[in-house]
């Protein structure tokens, strides 16, 4: 693989770079429109793309006429590898439905056999100027097609400056790995690797999927700055360890960098000839956006925006980066987005908040239509996963309608699985929301990846079971006996309050559930987390401790500042609350007043002021 700059392709034929409103390094956004399709892929020895051929180029044809009909007109459009019929491309271009001045096409096309692209070449009759590479880093033996990559833009010749519609053709350069190795014998490898972006722009290259396997750390190196990187594909695992190692050579650089994963849609279906039995790929989606904008927008409001249009945020913990994750099913999106980096803007404009989404659209009556009804928006998963028991939890059920990260929270609580830190209400630091290096998705509220299925229904199973201790006339002890009289589970309003549950008199209380423990160590340690995190920061002492008394004084602000809390767990089939004994000796009734050996306390709280 090489990385070529597009300046020196373009100079070859007497045209300029263009100016790429994505690559402009100023305040103003951009706009982009990402297409996951729904998968129907005919992979033959001489062939991969498309299995329907009629339905899959008026989708694709209607995408770029939607594409070039948007208001805003989108600065950047993109479809996966193999999605692109070229006779929707030469439809498009025959009807003037191109970019206009200052936007992207980038689109992965069908495959190509040989001297096929001379004959489109002459089927355009110029209206375009197409420039591709033939060369190759093998020698012809059993290649019959390439996999190919369609950079389309307006341009200007540098002579006469006058306007030319540009397609480059970037080819792939490593083949896929299959049980038919279908790549590795049909598909002719490519050389060069286009990259976009003169001085003080973005940079901006696309891999096609396999591509990867070559982009290496030296690679990574030498690109990585101030880069926009799209990654389209056609993969039934995009997880797969060789798929993302590139993600760590990019990550573990300190660097203005921005990913964008483009898959098809999930549960993909191949078949080996036309009008033949499809089998079905059972892969996730896997399309997502990793930016490290140093203001990101982590708002409640713009979160749960995103997530009514199909875009769920999560927290790649290792890479400490933002990763907005795709419904995984077909869908069209259309984003507005802070550029990669700024140039010579004022530190007071320059707030890079990262990708927001605009719209989503489906395929319904033969064209793109914007997802306005109930039953086109996207569906988290969410109420599927709580089956039988929707319709008995609608406290749930609302906390996820009112707010996704809210009931996120609700049940971390309610799992014990706090943050131990004074910041345990961010988002970044919600447990469910972190993604590690396997790439898992744990959200309860996106509950589409099969991997996070265990996690999301023990941590629902604990909500479920406390909620039923309503149902079983449960004895709460002393501390909360005002929610024998009933609860509801709410979610906790600011980074101060820690409470999941609502009394019918609408006191308000901490109950974490942990289940049938076999490691009782587990319980002092969930407690002594919870109680520090309820109780909040101690007063300062009104004079100096000995650590004995330190340790005393904090045991004995936890056991009376972390009021109306407890931990219940399962012994012999019997819920019972947890009697922490590092705590017992500093317990009282709740109005009894403070031991004053140290006086470094005011009077204890009341519900009220907790």
């Amino acid at each position: 693989m090489d990385v070529v700059s597009i300046s020196e392709i373009l100079a070859a034929q007497g045209l300029e770079h263009p100016n790429l409103n994505v690559l402009q390094a100023t305040e103003a956004q951009y706009t982009a429109l990402l297409i996951q399709p729904e998968g129907k892929i005919l992979i033959k020895p001489d062939f991969i793309g498309n299995a329907r051929h009629n339905e899959s180029e008026r989708k694709m044809y209607e995408f770029l006429r939607h594409a070039s009909a948007l208001a805003p007109s989108p600065d950047l459009v993109v479809c996966p590898e193999y999605s692109m019929p070229w006779n929707a491309l030469k439809r498009a271009i025959d009807n003037g439905v191109v970019p206009g001045n200052g936007q992207l096409w980038v689109l992965g096309c069908e495959s190509l056999r040989f001297g096929q692209l001379n004959e489109i070449r002459e089927a355009l009759n110029g209206q375009v100027i197409i420039i591709d590479d033939e060369s190759s880093v093998e020698e012809l033996t059993t290649q019959s097609y390439r996999n190919p990559l369609v950079y389309l833009f307006q341009t200007r010749a540098v002579v006469n400056a006058q306007p030319a519609l540009v397609m480059i053709v970037q080819y792939k350069t490593a083949p896929s790995g299959d049980a038919a190795n279908t790549e590795a014998i049909g598909m002719m490898r490519g050389r060069y690797v286009y990259r976009f972006g003169r001085a003080n722009e973005v940079s901006l290259i696309t891999l096609i999927c396999s591509d990867v396997f070559d982009f290496n750390q030296a690679i990574c190196a030498a690109v990585h700055d101030r880069l926009l990187l799209l990654h389209i594909q056609l993969n039934n695992n995009p997880r797969h360890i060789s798929y993302k190692r590139y993600r760590q050579y990019l990550y573990e650089l300190d660097a203005d960098t921005e990913l964008l994963c483009l898959n098809w849609a999930e549960n993909i279906q191949s078949t080996d000839r036309v009008d033949g039995a499809f089998t079905s790929w059972r892969n996730i989606g896997g399309s997502c956006w990793y930016t490290r904008a140093p203001e990101f927008d982590a708002s409640e409001r713009t979160v749960k925006a995103n997530h009514g249009a199909g875009v769920y945020y999560t927290r790649h913990q290792p890479f400490r980066t933002h990763v907005l994750q795709f419904d995984y099913r077909e869908r069209v999106f259309f984003f507005q987005a802070t550029k990669v980096f700024h140039h010579a803007v004022p530190k007071a404009r320059s707030r890079r908040t990262g990708p927001k989404a605009l719209k989503t659209f489906v395929w319904s009556n033969n064209t793109w239509t914007e997802a306005i009804h109930p039953r086109d928006l996207p569906n988290d998963g969410f109420k599927a996963s709580l089956g039988a028991a929707a319709d008995r939890y609608a406290d749930i059920v609302k906390l996820h309608e009112d707010s996704p990260l809210g009931l996120e929270r609700t049940l971390a609580v309610t799992a014990g699985e706090l943050d131990s830190g004074s910041e345990w209400h961010a988002i970044q630091n919600i447990d469910s929301i972190r993604i590690g290096e396997d790439e898992f998705i744990n959200r309860v509220t996106f509950a589409q990846d099969p991997e996070g299925r265990m996690f999301r229904m023990n941590r629902l199973k604990a909500a479920i079971v406390l909620a039923g201790l309503q149902n079983r006339n449960y004895e709460w002890p002393v501390e909360l006996q005002f929610l024998n009289e009933g609860f509801e589970f709410v979610s906790p309003p600011s980074p101060h309050q820690h409470r999941n549950i609502k009394a019918s008199d609408s006191t308000l209380a901490t109950v974490v559930y942990l289940g049938e423990v076999l490691d009782t160590s587990i319980l002092d340690i969930v407690d002594q987390k919870m109680r520090k995190i309820v109780a909040g920061e101690i007063a300062e002492p009104d004079r100096v401790l000995s650590d004995l008394d330190m340790r005393s004084l904090v045991r004995q602000h936890q056991a009376r500042a972390a009021s109306r809390y407890c931990l219940l767990y399962v012994d012999d089939t019997k819920t019972v609350a947890y009697r922490n004994p590092h705590y017992l000796s500093y317990a009282q009734p709740l109005n009894s007043s403070t031991p004053d050996f140290t006086n470094p306390l005011a009077s204890p709280l009341t519900r009220e002021q907790q």
